[in-house]
């Protein structure tokens, strides 16, 4: 009997995040997952693209072939870097496999992680499986087998509270922690923070290295 009692409690959930699949989802994770595998493609796209363009007007040695690629490929590169997060949410959802608007619960209990999903549940395994864990001002993005990103909103969290969320996935799965604001105040204080702690290091290894001597 305790031990019935035992294995309810460890399996009962800490946390519940309640998702509906929808574009918003979409568009988060496409914007998150370019910041963190390509951050300067939109840059470099929208560089070329201007640079493309402009080419022709200033440099006019340039022959009539040379000019229509520049005339061409420069507006396409421009406006790839502008509207590329919306071609990748469109190609997803024209994806096979993917369901828009569909509802997708994950449960956080003390032993793992499980989804459920329409077609059914799925165990997840325990979170020894959680390579990193990212966090911006809205939502939490899970790093799974270095591989799957799933995005959980904070607004999305019907048990437990989200302030919490961190510590425990930390402590259950020893993940890499990485903040990643979004917002540019955020990212301002940021960069102010690391930079300060960097000069902290530096004078402590200096400071180190002058005691030694």
């Amino acid at each position: 009997k305790m031990e019935e009692i035992k294995m309810e409690i460890e399996n009962k959930d800490r946390y519940r995040v309640h998702i509906k699949y929808s574009k918003e989802i979409l568009t988060t994770f496409v914007k998150f997952y370019n910041s963190v595998k390509h951050p300067r493609a939109t840059i470099f796209m929208f560089s070329v693209g201007i640079m493309l363009f402009a080419l022709p007007f200033v440099n006019h040695d340039i022959k009539l072939p040379g000019q229509i690629v520049c005339y061409v490929v420069g507006p396409i590169m421009f406006l790839l870097s502008l509207f590329r997060h919306n071609i990748s949410v469109l190609m997803m959802k024209e994806s096979d496999g993917m369901k828009v608007d569909e509802d997708i619960i994950y449960h956080f209990s003390n032993t793992g992680l499980t989804v459920e999903k329409s077609a059914g549940t799925e165990h997840m395994g325990n979170y020894k499986k959680i390579f990193r864990l990212f966090e911006d001002e809205k939502n939490f993005y899970m790093n799974i087998n270095e591989e799957d990103l799933v995005v959980l909103p904070k607004n999305a969290f019907v048990e437990g509270d989200p302030d919490t969320f961190k510590e425990f996935i930390l402590d259950k799965s020893g993940a890499k922690f990485v903040w990643k604001p979004v917002q540019i105040k955020n990212k301002v204080r940021w960069y102010m923070t690391q930079k300060k702690l960097q000069r902290e290091e530096m004078w402590e290894e200096r400071k180190g290295k002058k005691d030694k001597k």
